[in-house]
């Protein structure tokens, strides 16, 4: 799987748009994607007459990615994602590609996912001796997220 970020600037909201895009560069060295996706924060009311309690969806939450990776001061990906990071209020769109890879053909795609984040941080850790240094960047999702299922090629 990879993970990539795109400038600010895009306005695409489709999938087919999205896709065609070739304005995202990867963010390298990235360790691990962690997991993401709808969560919702929950509400509750409990009658007196019935006593049951009721629950309710209150807040939709797709998540934060706390990304590692090791840190590659020539890599355009950390370089956009540690700008996006200085940028005090804008969203920056991100592609996740997963590695379902379908094959080789026409029309043939793996699996992605594209939402807008904050990156609310571009950190680095040197550690002690004989550690990688490497770079914490933390993304907060703040859109719905728009999923590409794998396309087989033709």
């Amino acid at each position: 799987a990879t993970i990539l970020i795109g400038p600010k600037t895009i306005t695409a909201t489709t999938l087919t748009a999205l896709d065609a895009l070739s304005t995202f560069v990867e963010i390298g060295e990235v360790e691990e994607i962690p997991e993401f996706g709808i969560k919702w924060e929950t509400g509750s009311f409990t009658p007196l007459k019935t006593g049951l309690k009721q629950k309710f969806k209150t807040i939709q939450d797709n998540g934060t990615m706390a990304l590692t990776a090791a840190r590659k001061g020539s890599d355009a990906g950390q370089i956009a994602a540690r700008a996006a990071a200085a940028d005090k209020q804008s969203a920056y769109p991100i592609k996740v590609i997963l590695g379902d890879d379908t094959g080789t053909g026409t029309g043939h795609q793996p699996s992605r996912f594209y939402f807008w984040a904050l990156v609310t941080s571009a950190t680095v850790k040197t550690g002690k001796a004989g550690d990688l240094v490497t770079t914490g960047i933390t993304l907060e999702i703040t859109s719905d997220i728009i999923e590409g299922a794998q396309v087989a090629g033709s």
